[in-house]
């Protein structure tokens, strides 16, 4: 929340430091608060928030094995070879559980989009900018602002079967690529 707060004040039209920078090269003040440019905000701010997601995968590079390296090194594998073959399967589990997270996150994007408005306070949810009149704004709209109870309810619950279908998808799709270091059919069988 704070660090949505602190780019749309980086973007504000008449005192953001954007719009400094961009003054140095002779280009006029853009208004980033309203039309579509708002949604690059929105986009800035959701970037920014990848940090964690970096910290994960740089964990799971650290945790693959040198020695598979060395023998892919010693059997001629030069670096893609190794990174496609060693270390890509290696952290697959990873970025199967960083690919449906982050799906999660953005589908359940809103409070970025709540505080790039232009108004303040109640009246914020009804001035959200249509480039950033995600989802979850318009169920938040709906039930707050409308007092359309089971209309948004019903939002919620057709939202919750996307998420569903979507990871079920994902986990389809994905699970046969994924590496494990164990079998999980095998795991706990004695044989």
């Amino acid at each position: 929340m704070a660090a949505t707060l602190t780019w749309k004040l980086l973007f504000d039209r008449d005192s953001g430091a954007v719009n400094g920078v961009t003054a140095i090269f002779g280009a006029d003040a853009v208004s980033w608060m309203s039309g579509n440019t708002v949604f690059v905000v929105l986009l800035v701010v959701m970037l920014w928030g990848i940090g964690a997601g970096v910290l994960i995968n740089l964990a799971a590079l650290q945790d693959v094995p040198a020695e598979l390296h060395e023998a892919a090194r010693l059997d001629g594998a030069n670096a893609f070879t190794a990174f496609w073959h060693v270390t890509l399967p290696s952290i697959s589990p990873v970025i199967l559980f960083q690919v449906i997270t982050t799906t999660i996150g953005v589908l359940q994007t809103f409070v970025p989009a709540i505080l790039l408005s232009p108004a303040n306070g109640p009246a914020a949810i009804t001035a959200v900018p249509e480039a950033n009149r995600v989802f979850m704004v318009d169920v938040y709209a709906q039930y707050f602002a409308y007092s359309k109870y089971g209309y948004a309810s019903a939002m919620l619950w057709l939202f919750f079967l996307v998420i569903l279908v979507v990871t079920i998808l994902t986990f389809k799709i994905g699970g046969r690529t994924v590496f494990y270091a164990v079998d999980p059919s095998k795991e706990g069988k004695e044989g």
